[in-house]
């Protein structure tokens, strides 16, 4: 199992969407309900950003490896299949 880097902004609603992911596709599958996140929201603790590239929140690394950047404008269905497959590479 490995621990998934999550990049968010409270006040994000792409954020909002992708928290929502997590529980749900933790409550449709056992197997994801033990991957651990380390969220880090970056207008408290922008010093925890060094050394990622991003542009975008939410955006998830496992390692030094992005799996998820948002978009703007991107729907919950994609963002929601985006984190699934951020999870099932967790649990790999």
């Amino acid at each position: 199992m490995r621990k998934v880097t999550f990049f968010l902004m409270d006040a994000c609603p792409y954020c909002r969407q992708a928290l929502k992911a997590i529980e749900e596709l933790k409550s449709e599958n056992e197997l994801f309900q033990s991957v651990e996140f380390d969220q880090i929201e970056i207008t408290r603790s922008p010093e925890k950003t060094g050394g990622y590239d991003f542009h975008y929140v939410p955006t998830m690394f496992i390692g030094g490896a992005k799996l998820y950047e948002a978009r703007p404008g991107e729907t919950y269905p994609d963002c929601k299949e985006k984190v699934r497959a951020v999870l099932e590479s967790a649990v790999q």
